[in-house]
């Protein structure tokens, strides 16, 4: 029984003169498109269109789901801006105290201090005052940016922690996980407005988690709890004491 062929059809490319299928779109020799106003087989492409809109919709519902968004208060870097202004006032005194001629006055009964021992003593004390001075503001600035590279952000379903600074690192604890919680503010946090809410979960790699030293910790503390007690409604979870 003879093989039974089928012919497809062609027509030449109005551009390159080369022999294409008749259905194409492209050309395949000269890579031009033949339908520059659209062709009837890119109007599938629509319901695409409707699925991306249906997709971004998702997206946009999944952002609205967003309870709140949170760092550490700039508040909670109080402790090591004192102990900074401390060791600049050490500098400062360093630099313009003359600590060898009190030292020469001193030991001018015991030894010989010499001209060159004073000059000597005199630039390692300026040298000294300086290398504190810049030390400390770079301690506190690698601990600002520390502190303001770590972000919460809580949804009704999860709670996100971002931090680290050139290795980011995010770990997530499910919502109905969260076993208990509580609220501390030491006296200087009550009076500068922040606080610590820690949550106690039952997520192997992150038992308890901190929301380190944010504002307004009382409403954030309420608005936790409230969305635990709604993600245990939801899953139908009983945490047993």
């Amino acid at each position: 029984m003879p093989e039974t062929i089928t012919k497809k059809k062609t027509k030449k490319c109005p551009f390159c003169a080369e022999t294409i299928l008749a259905a194409a779109v492209k050309c395949r020799f000269c890579s031009e498109f033949l339908y520059p106003d659209g062709h009837p087989a890119l109007e599938n492409l629509s319901v695409d269109d409707e699925f991306d809109e249906d997709e971004d919709a998702e997206l946009d519902e999944e952002e609205d789901d967003i309870l709140f968004r949170v760092r550490p208060s700039i508040f909670a870097a109080t402790g090591d801006f004192l102990k900074t202004v401390f060791f600049l006032a050490l500098s400062v005194a360093l630099y313009y105290v003359p600590v060898e001629q009190y030292i020469q006055n001193f030991a001018v009964d015991r030894f010989q201090f010499t001209k060159n021992m004073y000059i000597t003593f005199e630039s390692y004390r300026i040298l000294a005052a300086v290398v504190v001075a810049i030390l400390a503001v770079l301690i506190f600035a690698c601990k600002i940016i520390l502190l303001k590279s770590t972000a919460y952000e809580v949804t009704a379903d999860r709670i996100e922690w971002e931090r680290g600074l050139f290795n980011r690192k995010i770990d997530n604890v499910d919502m109905f996980r969260v076993v208990d919680m509580k609220l501390h503010r030491s006296m200087v946090d009550c009076l500068i407005g922040i606080g610590t809410v820690t949550l106690f979960t039952k997520d192997e790699t992150d038992p308890e988690f901190d929301f380190y030293k944010i504002r307004n910790p009382r409403k954030i503390f309420n608005v936790l709890k409230k969305a635990s007690l709604d993600a245990d409604a939801k899953q139908g979870v009983i945490h047993l004491e």
